[in-house]
């Protein structure tokens, strides 16, 4: 048995292991709290780990447990198993050919892979090892493909993939305020008519600006976020279905339900994460988020679920 062979059934039986068989759909909710308060406790970091260089441009991941995540880079193509603990590179798989990697998700029976040029390669997962990468070219309306993430099945629908360009649509101004989440069926291998997700970045920043206590409309208008909202990746909470957004230009996650109401806002300090690129959620609850390197290495930080 080769070692891509082990690792490719290590990985398959540790993400079958988490994931979800039904995930609820989120109800409409007004903006209520930030996430500070109702979420994760981000003043105080369940730990903070320093990759190695060969992770410094990280730009995606996924959990295999409550120790381990999987991660891209975007030059490589290569999955890396990283270790929680420290960081440390506990093995490396090659999926496919060099390229700018953006995203990974994990279905059932592949790994599958954002490239910034718009097209989703798809990599089976067989006994013998990995299948030779299947490159699926998709029309955007967003262009530099950037987020990637799997949405467990809910009652009416079947499992998919979720997928987001990081800059604007083309267009007239309203048409630049959208942002959108792309849903794409793995057993037709398309894209669906209709986005997941269509989120208005003007309607973001003034539910933002609610979530930070304005008390009247003008309070309102002074706190609302410079939020360019350039997304960088996405993530489905678990426990509730709930859409996780990184605005790394921003420093920003967003929370969102199924309907595309804001449920938690927050920026991270420069400091701790300078350009957040990648998220995951563990088996456990904890959220694990990744920064790239700027000026110095990259960082993977984790904040405990508050129970």
């Amino acid at each position: 048995m080769t070692r891509a062979h082990c690792l490719c059934l290590l990985l398959a039986v540790a993400c079958d292991a988490q994931q979800p068989s039904q995930a609820p759909a989120a109800q409409a909710s007004k903006p209520n709290a930030n996430l500070d308060s109702v979420a994760f406790d981000f003043a105080q970091p369940k730990a903070v780990v320093v990759l190695p260089k060969g992770l410094r441009e990280i730009s995606g991941m996924v959990a295999l447990d409550d120790a381990r995540v999987a991660c891209v880079q975007d030059e490589k193509g290569l999955l890396y198993e990283v270790a929680l603990e420290d960081g440390a590179i506990a093995s490396k798989t090659r999926f496919g050919s060099d390229g700018d990697y953006e995203g990974v998700a994990r279905t059932a029976d592949s790994w599958c892979f954002a490239r910034s040029d718009g097209v989703l390669v798809v990599v089976g997962i067989t006994e013998n090892g990995l299948l030779a990468p299947v490159e699926i070219a998709l029309a955007l309306p967003q262009q530099d493909l950037e987020a990637l993430a799997f949405d467990p099945p809910i009652e009416g629908r079947s499992a998919r993939l979720l997928l987001a360009g990081k800059e604007p649509p083309a267009g007239d101004k309203q048409e630049r305020d959208q942002r959108f989440v792309l849903a794409f069926d793995a057993t037709k291998r398309a894209l669906d008519e209709q986005p997941a997700w269509s989120l208005s970045r003007k309607a973001i920043r003034a539910q933002a600006s609610e979530l930070r206590g304005g008390a009247s409309e003008g309070a309102a208008q002074k706190q609302k976020p410079k939020l360019a909202l350039h997304i960088s990746e996405i993530a489905v909470q678990p426990a509730t279905g709930s859409l996780w957004i990184l605005s790394g230009p921003d420093r920003a996650l967003l929370a969102v339900d199924r309907a595309g109401s804001l449920l938690a806002f927050h920026v991270f300090d420069e400091a701790l994460l300078p350009q957040p690129e990648a998220l995951a959620f563990l088996p456990c609850g904890d959220l694990v988020v990744a920064s790239e390197g700027k000026d110095g290495p990259a960082t993977l930080v984790r904040f405990a679920l508050r129970r």
